[in-house]
């Protein structure tokens, strides 16, 4: 039990190497944030970003109006990440960021 004797926000599920994680996180203020169908797709987008960069594998999601739970696998790696990979996951989010938000200079 958590604090308050709430359930933790997050379980871990061991099998030998891997973990999978069950994560919840609410808008701020509960507010609906979610409700339209293209935010949530935005959503769901980032959820996949933001997954990639971390290293691991999102396996499940819900998205609802004022919150949402996902469900990533965790694998820890035979080796520690070389500096290939560690470069690589931030310059993929920063050109994401760049081809999304490219301002046009007149």
């Amino acid at each position: 039990m958590g604090i308050r004797g709430e359930r933790p926000r997050s379980e871990f599920h061991n099998e030998g190497t891997v973990r999978m994680v069950r994560l919840m996180s609410r808008t701020n203020d509960r507010r609906f944030l979610f409700e339209r169908g293209e935010v949530k797709s935005e959503l769901v987008s980032a959820l996949r970003r933001a997954a990639e960069f971390c290293g691991v594998e999102l396996k499940a999601y819900a998205a609802m109006d004022n919150h949402f739970h996902v469900v990533v696998k965790v694998t820890k790696p035979d080796e520690p990440l070389g500096a290939e990979e560690l470069l690589r996951r931030p310059r993929r989010l920063i050109f994401w960021y760049n081809s999304n938000n490219a301002m046009h200079v007149r």
